[in-house]
């Protein structure tokens, strides 16, 4: 059921380099969490070594969980972040307020749920419809939305959502790329020169 977010009004706009400081807080303390809990793991396994004998299979329920934690921990970091993408439209893009946000769906990834979703702009019923994931990953939609959502970039080409308090980043891109091919191919210089060095020139997601 599509979830319909309206808001009533807007502050000052985030400082980009606190949005994103927020962001690599938020995760290196997951990272922490989940190389500490493997660590931890690996720890228990061989402090019991010495009662139990490394050809416990109880051991091993702690060794096998210690391995998939750190691997999915990898992989995640590898494949599902988008931090350095969501950077790169920050320092090129301002950040504007935007009065709607309508979730339409979520789907689901190896690394975190995928978003379909419209960003209210200034021409109601215009709005193309985007796909996001989250800045840092992860599952569930970002709380704190009903108050609104900051955008940086540019609707042919894609952008980021920051969720006012929380800081929260959705990156997103048109759900339809093709659709808004001549668009893009019209934008003029100025606007694909930015594109290019946000790295938003080509579809990424």
């Amino acid at each position: 059921m599509p979830e319909d977010l309206r808001v009533t009004g807007a502050t000052k706009s985030p400082d980009a380099g606190q949005v994103l400081l927020r962001n690599y807080l938020r995760l290196i303390k997951d990272l922490v969490v989940r190389i500490g809990t493997a660590i931890a793991l690996i720890i228990t396994a061989g402090a019991l070594r010495g009662f139990l004998g490394w050809d416990s299979p109880f051991l091993g329920l702690l060794v096998a969980p210690a391995v998939f934690i750190f691997l999915f921990t990898v992989y995640r970091f590898m494949f599902g972040l988008a931090v350095r993408k969501c950077r790169r439209v920050l320092r090129n893009y301002p950040l504007e307020f935007r009065p709607r946000i309508s979730k339409k769906d979520a789907a689901w990834t190896q690394y975190g749920d995928r978003f379909t979703l419209r960003i209210a702009d200034d021409k109601p019923g215009t709005a193309p419809l985007m796909r996001a994931i989250k800045g840092v990953g992860g599952r569930g939609w970002p709380k704190g939305t009903e108050g609104g959502v900051w955008v940086a970039g540019d609707a042919a080409f894609g952008g980021v959502a920051v969720v006012p308090g929380s800081y929260e980043m959705l990156f997103f891109q048109p759900a339809y790329w093709d659709k808004h091919a001549q668009e893009r191919e019209q934008a003029g210089a100025e606007r694909l020169a930015r594109a290019r060095q946000a790295r938003i020139e080509r579809r990424r997601l």
